[in-house]
């Protein structure tokens, strides 16, 4: 992807989904001035890893993203539906039902 097709893209996402691998992030900088709301998207790729870290970017990793896995563990956990065990346990035994 061209870097003002990229730059075009993120913009129209509002930082929605960050494909952070996919373009060195001084093409993000490089683009017309960042909102401020935005500005926490500019310098992602530094701290975070893809989905399925440290495995590959496939199927797997994209259908435990989907069936929203670690936002449930944790929101499991904080609203006190369950124990930090059991919100944990859940987690595993629904990523291994993916990963099989």
């Amino acid at each position: 992807m061209e870097a003002e097709q990229y730059g075009k893209w993120m913009a129209g996402a509002q930082g929605y989904m960050t494909h952070t691998r996919s373009m060195p992030t001084t093409t993000i900088r490089s683009g017309p001035r960042t909102p401020f709301k935005r500005k926490v998207f500019r310098d992602a790729s530094k701290r975070t890893l893809w989905s399925g870290y440290p495995g590959k970017i496939d199927e797997n990793a994209a259908s435990a993203v989907a069936d929203f896995i670690i936002v449930d563990m944790f929101a499991n956990y904080c609203t006190e539906r369950t124990s930090l065990d059991d919100a944990v346990k859940g987690a595993e035994r629904q990523a291994k039902r993916i990963y099989r």
